[in-house]
């Protein structure tokens, strides 16, 4: 997986960007393409919810692979 870092805090998959981080008041955020359509708001404060995001974000890298895969052959 190739990915850039353009901003601190901001990641590009396929030159869009698909995650970044910020926060505000209630806690730390990450929002993602999960779909790779629109942004979630998923909240990133806790070990739990950090390894859920990372989880999250592999299964949708892998799986864009494999159809990427699908698509040229």
């Amino acid at each position: 997986m190739k990915h850039a870092e353009r901003r601190p805090g901001t990641f590009y998959f396929r030159s869009m960007a698909f995650l970044h981080f910020h926060e505000d008041p209630e806690g730390l955020f990450a929002d993602a393409k999960l779909n790779l359509l629109e942004f979630e708001r998923t909240p990133v404060d806790t070990e739990e919810e950090q390894a859920a995001l990372l989880g999250a974000v592999a299964c949708d890298v892998a799986s864009s692979a494999v159809s990427s895969r699908k698509q040229k052959t």
